[in-house]
């Protein structure tokens, strides 16, 4: 933009497209079976790719209810980081990632995050204690009262006692996966 640009229009500025944009679809998969116990193994198959698909990163996660059977007691923050005790990724039968301390990895990591970016992550279950003891069914949590366990009873309104933990290590840091 040249000068005289500028100075007829100050506030232009050349717009370019910064995402792409196609079809798009969801495959959501159940497990067999659809419940463990503490100290059982989850495997966890991703289905092959069609040669004119990719992976996005942040789009692999593992929904799951957290269903607590005692009401006195909550969970600890960044629970879904927390029931995974091993993470190994295997592709094509050959281990690409294998890590046995993820979690603490993971939650230390999270505790450099601004506070903006941790109340990003509610659904992954970093969240204030009111909202903790919400989601786990504890007697003591409160819906009512200031603004901000008004917004944690919102929140627990949307979610419930549903919890994502991602579960797609390489793609979030190596970018997009196509088949080749």
């Amino acid at each position: 933009m040249n000068t005289t640009e500028r100075e007829l229009q100050p506030g232009f500025r050349r717009s370019r497209m910064t995402s792409v944009k196609g079809p798009r679809t969801r495959s959501v998969v159940t497990f067999n079976p659809t419940t463990i116990s503490p100290g059982e193994e989850l495997y966890i198959n991703i289905p092959k790719l069609k040669p004119d698909s990719c992976l996005v990163p942040g789009s692999l996660a593992l929904l799951f209810d957290f269903k607590n059977s005692n009401t006195k007691s909550h969970f600890n923050n960044n629970l879904s980081k927390l029931i995974a005790k091993r993470l190994q990724i295997k592709v094509a039968g050959e281990t690409a990632y294998d890590c046995s301390g993820e979690s603490l990895y993971e939650i230390y990591r999270d505790l450099w995050l601004t506070l903006g970016d941790r109340k990003k992550m509610t659904e992954q279950g970093l969240a204030s204690e009111n909202l903790r003891k919400l989601i786990s069914g504890d007697d003591s949590g409160v819906k009512v009262g200031d603004a901000n366990k008004v917004a944690d009873g919102l929140l627990h309104s949307v979610y419930g006692s549903k919890l994502r933990k991602p579960i797609d290590k390489i793609i979030t840091d190596h970018g997009l996966y196509t088949p080749f």
